[in-house]
């Protein structure tokens, strides 16, 4: 008679589970039917199959998986109540996507001193400036010397930083609204492939950064949209328009922002946040 021998083990499989397992607090699979009594109600990953045990009420949930075949392996969730099915997502993929996509609303890191071996290591440049020292300021960079160790390294200052053609920027902008290819924009601005993608992602960074203080001045224009100015003053409002002008140098400046344009301001965009 075979016995097992002493080196070998039993592992028990894992359970199978029917959809993907939530990824901290974020599980997207649920009925997507808004006249559904089940409408965003989460299904079980896991589910006993059989009768439930004497005395014990089961889990059990409103959703089924069918359609799980060779050529579809995940198959579809469908719920019981509406019969309607939607496809399986994955909650990990889809945390990855979110995490990525707004990633240019944290704040970047600090820089600090580089040296592994120094005890002081994560000492920000711009919260303890009197802890470091500008060795040399180059046009988008500076040199910076920490004092407790000595250690010397760059910081960049400017989002220009290696880019030996800046000014070929508006070009690949201009090209890129034209949807032209990748061998045409490289041709046209006289740059290698590899360039033209480098100021692609500038360029996406830069509207990241520009979408994301649009939204702060949004918030504080609709905030600002309730105070009223005492009487011969300018509003709040008005104001901090004034002040954005000034610091945005663009295409308002030389604009006065004060009478029919602040009226229109009011009229307009300000007056449909304020009925939001």
């Amino acid at each position: 008679m075979n016995t097992k021998p002493a080196k070998s083990t039993y592992s028990i499989p894992p359970k199978s589970l029917r959809f993907p397992e939530a990824c901290g607090d974020l599980q997207v699979n649920a009925c997507r039917n808004a006249t559904c009594e089940g409408f965003g109600v989460e299904a079980l990953t896991w589910v006993k199959r059989g009768r439930p045990t004497a005395g014990h009420a089961g889990k059990r949930d409103n959703y089924r998986l069918i359609n799980k075949s060779s050529k579809m392996p995940d198959g579809l969730l469908m719920s019981k109540l509406c019969g309607s099915s939607t496809a399986i997502k994955s909650n990990k993929a889809i945390r990855a996507e979110f995490e990525r996509i707004s990633s240019y609303l944290q704040a970047p890191d600090e820089p600090s001193c580089p040296s592994g071996a120094c005890c002081n290591r994560g000492v920000g440049v711009y919260s303890n400036p009197n802890a470091y020292t500008c060795k040399a300021k180059l046009k988008t960079s500076q040199r910076i010397k920490f004092k407790e160790c000595g250690c010397v390294f760059s910081v960049v200052i400017s989002p220009l930083h290696r880019q030996r053609k800046p000014h070929e920027n508006k070009t690949v902008f201009q090209e890129i609204v034209t949807k032209k290819p990748i061998r045409g924009i490289a041709k046209v601005a006289d740059l290698r492939p590899k360039a033209v993608y480098g100021k692609i992602d500038f360029i996406e960074g830069r509207v990241r950064a520009a979408s994301k203080t649009l939204c702060k001045m949004y918030q504080t224009a609709v905030r600002l949209y309730e105070q009223k100015g005492r009487r011969n003053q300018p509003t709040p409002l008005e104001q901090y328009l004034t002040r954005w002008n000034a610091w945005f140098r663009g295409g308002l400046q030389g604009i006065k922002l004060h009478g029919g344009f602040h009226a229109a301001t009011e009229r307009g965009h300000a007056a449909q946040c304020r009925q939001q």
